[in-house]
């Protein structure tokens, strides 16, 4: 039997212990296995074989033990599905947030939704949020806005938003 063989049976048999959709909340996990989980789960050669692997990637990505080095790797791969639980996820860094930013830019540029769970995550560190206060959304804008680490020169920024409610956010934070 084949290696790829093998690795669709085993990952058959996990989907059957796990539920479908794949629960991993249920339990603490190693990051080493969501680490491999997610690698298998992203191969080409496994999305040929298995039509719903995003379900299985959503869960890697939601999960609080994956690590920051497959929330990248996901980042650089997925979906926007898979993308937005990136966004929210409490591992968030600077690298993985400007490569959901560039990817967004380049995959997705209409799922706003994704930057607006970028700049409502407490992790989102300041350099995105000032690039985030530049993109023409008032969702956006509104969440960035509103983060307690945008930096000064983004909030000068919003002070000229034609959004009044932007524009007086902004002027409070300035005066605080």
């Amino acid at each position: 039997m084949s290696t790829s063989k093998n690795i669709e049976n085993l990952l058959k048999a996990l989907i059957c212990q796990l539920g479908y959709p794949p629960r991993l909340d249920q339990g603490d996990l190693d990051p080493k296995f969501l680490d491999w989980l997610a690698q298998v789960y992203v191969s080409e050669e496994f999305y040929d074989t298995y039509e719903n692997s995003s379900d299985l990637e959503i869960a890697v990505a939601s999960h609080p033990n994956t690590s920051k080095k497959t929330l990248l790797y996901l980042a650089k791969k997925a979906n926007c599905r898979v993308m937005l639980e990136i966004a929210k996820h409490p591992k968030l860094n600077h690298q993985i947030a400007r490569e959901l930013l560039a990817m967004v830019g380049i995959k997705y540029p209409n799922e706003e939704y994704i930057l607006v769970a970028l700049a409502e995550n407490p992790m989102a560190p300041s350099s995105v949020l000032a690039k985030l206060a530049e993109v023409a959304s008032k969702r956006v804008q509104s969440a960035v806005v509103k983060h307690p680490q945008t930096p000064q020169r983004a909030l000068l920024g919003l002070v000229r938003n034609p959004c009044e409610m932007i524009r007086v956010e902004a002027a409070k934070r300035i005066a605080a």
